[in-house]
């Protein structure tokens, strides 16, 4: 129990302290995201997370897809608010990390998350360094209202 609640603190910690963070990892450049209003309609159900909130959804996409073991990848991340018509969140302060909930810990790299516009962010800089189930962790905070959406992975 004591390591859980130790491993909790760390992961709070590293959330709040990115200044700390380990050498990203290079990841070849892709394209530009397309800045499209509307959430596509033919969204595999696992690329999409509702936020703990309710208040909004995440919409991601892996670069490379699917995800290589030990090997850097970026996300690609649409973020919208819930309503009768989904609007992308612009300017938001968007953190993602990653967790394996089996081990009790997380990733050996900081990703970097770099608004692209239109409720499109950019990720870089993860990697997943075992096999198993891993955890995708987006907190997205609009204000001072914080949000999690969270994407299951098994490699």
């Amino acid at each position: 129990m004591r390591w859980l609640v130790w491993s909790f603190g760390l992961a709070v910690l590293l959330f709040f302290a990115g200044a700390c963070a380990a050498p990203q990892a290079q990841v070849d450049p892709q394209p530009e995201a397309q800045s499209d209003p509307a959430p596509p309609e033919d969204v595999d159900p696992s690329r999409r997370a509702e936020g703990s909130e309710g208040r909004g959804f995440v919409l991601y996409r892996p670069h490379p897809d699917p995800i290589v073991l030990n090997e850097p990848f970026e996300v690609e991340l649409r973020v919208f608010e819930n309503g009768s018509s989904p609007r992308p969140i612009e300017g938001a302060d968007v953190y993602v990390s990653g967790w394996m909930p089996d081990h009790l810990h997380g990733m050996v790299l900081q990703p970097e998350t770099t608004e692209l516009g239109g409720g499109i962010y950019r990720a870089r800089g993860l990697l997943f360094h075992m096999p198993g189930h891993w955890q995708i962790f987006v907190d997205v905070v609009v204000g001072r209202k914080p949000e999690r959406a969270t994407f299951e992975i098994r490699l």
